[in-house]
């Protein structure tokens, strides 16, 4: 299982691979930080975990004369785990938790059948 703070992270790298900071940009444009309060520390250690995991890959890039950025994306062992902890947080049977907010936000993660399964439990 993963945290909501993994949950958000995995749910956004599902879209597109990204640095940390953009990572941290993403989540207060989308307002998850009003759901889950994460600090710089935070994300970066959920990605460290995330990584050992194997849920992520992660390499080093840099563009022209900007600074090196660690870049990170979903590995297929991710994607599953995005999929169940969103079937997981969809199934909660009560929806006003936080994980359930999170959970809908990446409901297209899970196929038709999944989605309706989880949210019918």
């Amino acid at each position: 299982m993963v945290s909501r703070i993994e949950m958000m992270i995995l749910g956004l790298l599902s879209e597109r691979e990204r640095h940390g900071y953009d990572i941290l940009r993403e989540m207060e444009m989308r307002g998850f930080l009003r759901w889950s309060p994460a600090s710089k520390v935070a994300v970066y250690k959920a990605l460290s975990r995330l990584e050992e995991k194997g849920f992520l890959a992660s390499w080093v890039d840099r563009e022209g004369n900007m600074p090196e950025k660690r870049v990170y994306a979903l590995t297929a062992e991710g994607e599953e785990g995005l999929r169940d902890a969103v079937y997981a947080a969809c199934s909660e049977q009560e929806p006003l938790r936080l994980d359930y907010a999170v959970g809908a936000a990446f409901l297209g993660r899970l196929s038709s059948e999944e989605a309706v399964e989880a949210l019918e439990r």
